[in-house]
């Protein structure tokens, strides 16, 4: 999700090298213009994953699937 929020560059989707090709533009006014828009961006995405993350994905807890044991032991 975060990806999505490369605005700050002609390259960072289509609309922006559309935009970028009429030459009105420059990248510097591009990224003066995204830079507050990545900041924004990331910082709902940390909220959202703060916040809606450990409900929804069960964060608090260690799942019983992911505990590596010995394999060699077993032998």
């Amino acid at each position: 999700m975060c990806v999505s929020f490369g605005v700050m560059l002609p390259v960072g989707n289509p609309p922006n090298a559309i935009v970028f090709s009429y030459g009105h533009l420059q990248i510097s006014d591009m990224v003066k213009a995204g830079f507050g828009v990545n900041l924004i961006g990331v910082a709902v995405v940390m909220l959202a994953i703060t916040t809606w993350g450990v409900p929804l994905f069960n964060l608090t807890e260690f799942p019983a699937w992911a505990v590596a044991g010995n394999v060699t032991s077993s032998l």
